[in-house]
Formats: structure tokens, sequence, C-alpha cells
């Protein structure tokens, strides 16, 4: 009930607007009406503000219509009885009243909720208190025998319409706290969809992957270091903002999601792959860059998520290709290759040689940064590398930090384990896709 107070203060205010009108016909009733109606409209207004922080606070509607009615009989008592000035000062003191109430409604408000509209609100009410002030302050100096609005001095008057005008104002800016408020809220819907699709996504990639669920944290604090240290660097820094760095740490878990499309006798052969295989497993790259722009199209269009998805296939589908044109899936050299797919390269192999797997033992760490140093201006940006080097002590922290957990690694390391063993590690992260799943994803093997 108390949102319905919002378009109550619009229509009083357009009745107020209408009997000022009337007025000029006949102050019988309309003078009283349009008086009241303007008293009200400033009340419903702020009463609808105060909603915004506690709702208990508002009167039920009978309330204030009650109110309303008391107000008018109480006003055309004073339209016969009482003189212009008397009415005059009444008015004025009262809306002075609502108007300090109103200042302080929206600042209680404006320290719970960060919006430059509040400012727009507190200046209208100010402009509306100054306004009155002065005019009382007036009336006060001018010997005045008016007897309705249309016989008052001119100043007087044009503070009276002023002051009345500066309502639209107030409402502008509580319209506008509206907006603002809806944009939020769909913005927030938009970001749950997208981190539900990235969840889905996330669990989908570890559930093929022959990796660890630390590998995942892991490639995402590397990038964002990384990114964060060319930044402060000066290298690339136009292409580097905050909402660019966010982006890349989204998509990083889901640069090799197009494992899905592996068969599982070569994403989980222990040693080396014959030459047909490794072709297989290259495709890997291009299967990502299907999977994740066929889940783009699954976001609504007016989502502005649009740059995460984008990151996520370029990661996905250039991470492997080589700064000098050597790499793959479409050999892509120097700067042809997306910023983000050269850091998320260098993040990448750096996981790789630091961390033990079936196939290999971890190289500490001084072994992967000259590693990593030797490739440089070949294999990776030079200028990733250089920011690599001065970062790599953060990089170690990060690999000590998130340490993978032996209990997962074991399975991947007992070589008497069959695939059908590792398969049913495979099994539960499917139930954690289908569980955390916006849309139903079913995946059949090779062999099937």
């Amino acid at each position: 009930p108390q949102y319905l107070y919002w378009p109550i203060a619009l229509v009083l205010m357009v009745v107020s607007s209408f009997g000022f009108f009337l007025v000029s016909f006949s102050p019988r009733y309309f003078l009283s009406l349009a008086n009241t109606s303007l008293f009200f409209s400033g009340i419903a207004s702020i009463l609808f503000i105060a909603s915004w922080r506690n709702a208990s606070y508002v009167p039920n509607l009978k309330n204030f219509c009650l109110g309303y009615g008391l107000f008018f009989i109480a006003y055309e008592f004073l339209r016969i009885f009482a003189t212009f000035d008397i009415r005059v000062y009444l008015m004025t003191t009262l809306i002075v009243g609502i108007n300090v109430w109103g200042l302080t409604e929206v600042q209680i408000q404006s320290k719970r909720e960060k919006s430059h509209q509040y400012w727009i609100l507190k200046i209208a009410f100010f402009l509306q208190l100054a306004i009155m002030l002065f005019r009382i302050y007036l009336s006060s100096q001018i010997n005045s025998s008016a007897v309705t609005i249309y016989q008052e001095n001119p100043l007087p008057a044009i503070l009276r319409v002023i002051g009345i005008s500066s309502n639209l104002l107030v409402y502008i800016a509580i319209g506008n706290i509206l907006l603002e408020r809806l944009w939020k809220k769909e913005a927030r819907k938009s970001s749950n969809l997208e981190m539900k699709m990235l969840s889905s996504l996330n669990a989908l990639a570890l559930a093929r992957d022959n990796e660890t669920g630390s590998h995942i944290i892991r490639t995402q604090e590397y990038v964002k270091c990384l990114a964060e240290r060319l930044r402060t660097q000066d290298i690339y820094k136009d292409e580097l903002s905050d909402k660019t760095i966010n982006s890349l740490y989204k998509a990083a878990p889901l640069h090799d999601i197009g494992k899905v499309g592996i068969p599982d006798h070569i994403l989980y052969k222990e040693g080396p792959l014959s030459k047909d295989e490794w072709g297989i497993m290259k495709t890997h790259t291009t299967i990502g860059e299907y999977v994740l722009s066929s889940a783009k199209t699954q976001l609504d269009e007016t989502i502005d998520q649009d740059e995460v998805m984008d990151t996520a296939i370029e990661i996905a589908s250039a991470h492997h290709e080589r700064w000098d044109g050597q790499g793959y899936p479409k050999g892509l050299q120097g700067l042809n290759i997306p910023l983000s797919a050269r850091i998320m390269a260098v993040a990448d192999m750096y996981d790789a040689l630091v961390s033990e797997r079936a196939y290999k033992k971890e190289w500490t760490h001084q072994e992967a940064v000259n590693e990593i140093s030797s490739k440089k201006g070949s294999h990776f940006d030079p200028l990733v590398v250089e920011a690599f080097i001065t970062a790599n002590e953060q990089f170690h922290e990060i690999a000590q930090q998130h340490k993978d957990d032996r209990a997962e690694l074991k399975i991947f390391n007992i070589s008497s384990q069959t695939v059908e063993n590792k398969l049913r590690r495979s099994e539960e992260k499917f139930q954690v896709l289908f569980d955390s799943s916006p849309i139903g994803i079913a995946m059949i093997d090779h062999a099937t």
C-alpha cells in the first residue's frame, strides 16, 4: 500500500494546479481543494520516501484520506472566516514544515543508498524552503489588502508560483530514483544469470578436465595479477580497464572448456599422445569457441554481459596461439592474438609447469620462471613475459596458497586406476553441473 502514495502525490498535484485555475472563476470550494491537495501532495511524496527505509512508518490510506477530508473542511472554514494574510501564513508555514521533513528523510535515505538523485531532491526541498521563508518575510514587510491570490503583490505571487513549480523537480528526482532502482534490479538479475551461466560452464569444464579444482582458482588469480601488473607498468593500459580485468578473471576458468568434446580414451590417457591423438586434442580450442559461442546465445540480448563471454571465447580459442605464429588453431601471430589469450597463455603455462600431474613431476618456481623467460618473443608476448618476471613472486605465493589437494590429485597419480574409475570423478562433478545449470545439458562419450 505504501507504493500508492507515489501516484497519489502526482494526482493531488494535478488536482491542486487545476483547483488554483478554477479559483479565478469561483473561490468557493476550489480554493480549499487546491490548497488541501497541494499540502497533502507534499505529505504523500514524503511518506513515499519514508517508506523506502521503513514501510511500517507509513500510515494506512484510510487515515490519510480522513486527514485530507478534515483539512479540507478546516481550510474552507478559514476561507470564510479568516483573512487572506492568515491563510497565506498558515499554508506557507505548513509547506516550510513539509520541506524540513523532506530534507530530513532524504538525508537519512542518502546515507543508506548512494545516488546523485538524492542531491537533486535535497536541492529541490531546500529551494522550496528558502522560497517559502522569503515569502513569509516579504508578507511581513508589505501591507496587503488582498482578498484572493489574484490580488497579491507581484513579488510574493511570483515566489508562490516558483515554489509550487519547484515541486516538479521533486517529482522528477523521485521518478529518476525509481528508474535507477529498477535499472539496478535488472542489473542484479543480469548478473545472477551471468553467474549461473558461468557456474554451469565452470562445472562443465571441471567435469571433463583432468586438472584439479585448485587449477581454476590459481589461473584466475594469475591472470588478474598479470593484467594488473601490465597496467601498473603502463603496458596495454588503455586495453586493461577494471571492467576488462574483471571479465578476464571471470572468463579464465573456461579456457579449456573445449575438452568436453575430446574422447575419453584421449583425454584420460596416461603417457604421451600419438600424433593423431594430439591432433584431436588440439581441437579443444575450436570446440571451446563453439561451446561458448552457443552459450552466449542463451543470454538475453538486452543483458550487457557480452564482455565476459567474448573474453571467454577469445581465451578458449586462442590461448594456445604463439607470438611467432607457430601456435594453433589459427596460427595467429603477434598482436593479432587477443590480449586476453596472450595473458592466459603465460598463466596456463606457469601453472602447468609448477603442478604435479600423472604424466609429470612438478617443476620448481624458478625453473618455471626460467622456462617462460626463454620463450619470450617466440612463444609469448615479450611485454607480458616482462610483466610476469616482475610479478613472479606473487605467482609463487598464489601457487603455494592454492596448492592441489593431494586426495583429489591421487586419483590421477595411481597408475592402476582405470579410465572407468577416473570417470566416476567426472560423474560427481556432473552432479554439480546438473544442480546449478540454468539450462539442460547432456553429454555422451565417443564410444556411446
